[in-house]
């Protein structure tokens, strides 16, 4: 039974584990880079993009109303 084959399964195996843990890693590093980094580089922009036009909208709203009070 002890062939020139014998055990080149077991090595195979090893090194599809070997592959599936170190690719487990690198999916848990961009796991966490990307639960971490993005959402706080997403807030900051939001930050800096939504209010301005938040207070667009309000300029807007604020000369409609006036437009309205000189008609009356």
């Amino acid at each position: 039974m002890a062939g020139p084959e014998y055990g080149t399964t077991e090595a195979a195996w090893k090194g599809v584990l070997v592959e599936s843990d170190r690719l487990s890693d690198l999916h848990t590093k961009i796991k966490d880079h990307l639960s971490e980094d993005v959402p706080a580089q997403i807030k900051s922009w939001q930050k800096d993009a939504y209010h301005k036009v938040q207070c667009l909208y309000a300029t807007l709203d604020d000369q409609m109303v006036s437009a309205g009070d000189n008609e009356a």
